[in-house]
């Protein structure tokens, strides 16, 4: 009987570890996304024809990555509040690595290799910095890390 009740312990351990893996080894779009939306910025959708040229480029790779862009505007006549992002989500870290090695037009355009992404401030998990403009885009971006 003690031994069913540890076997039976040991199993549920072992779904909770693995459960607590599954959910950890998400994308990171959603904390980068928070600390946006809590410093001010607002997604927006006006980067459909950025999202439309990259899938042209990444040919049936298209399904790999994201674009997402979030803005704020300015408080009143406060000017150095505007600020912009365009962040690529990629749906995973190996998709990530696969697509700026093998597609040299990205690897171009990052300039540089998957390894020289990763000791950067612009990569995050699975998303990538494009553009930040505003005085605080890359301090958030990197204070989700």
């Amino acid at each position: 009987m003690k031994r069913k009740i540890a076997t039976i312990a040991t199993a549920l351990a072992l779904v909770c570890v693995m459960l607590a893996c599954l959910c950890a080894c998400g994308s990171t779009w959603g904390k980068i996304k928070s600390a946006y939306e809590k410093a001010g910025y607002k997604e927006s959708a006006d980067l459909q024809t950025y999202q439309t040229q990259i899938n042209n480029a990444l040919g049936e790779d298209k399904d790999a990555v994201t674009v997402h862009a979030m803005v704020r505007t300015a408080d009143g006549l406060d000017l150095t509040k505007i600020a912009f992002v365009a962040i690529i989500e990629f749906k995973s870290t190996d998709d990530m690595k696969k697509l700026v090695e093998e597609h040299e037009d990205l690897k171009d355009a990052l300039k540089g290799t998957y390894d020289d992404l990763q000791q950067s401030d612009a990569v995050n998990g699975n998303c990538l910095l494009l553009i930040p403009v505003g005085t605080d885009a890359l301090s958030i971006f990197k204070g989700t890390k």
